[in-house]
């Protein structure tokens, strides 16, 4: 089983946040000039998250599940 996150299709600086789901941010990575950036979860308990990517065009907001 993997423990990484693959967010994909990204060009320019990306800020990419993990919340846990009483909004503490879990995790934090900031990512320039790659196509696909992978996250570790492995510290993370199982769970649901939600993963923010913050670009200069704007915030997309997507959930994780983490179940092993």
């Amino acid at each position: 089983m993997s423990e990484d996150y693959l967010v994909s299709s990204l060009s320019g600086l990306y800020l990419i946040e993990i919340f846990n789901s009483v909004g503490q941010m879990v995790l934090i990575q900031v990512v320039q000039h790659v196509s696909n950036a992978e996250l570790n979860v492995s510290s993370l308990t199982e769970g649901y998250y939600s993963v923010r990517v913050v670009s200069e065009n704007g915030i997309i907001v997507k959930p994780l599940i983490i179940a092993r």
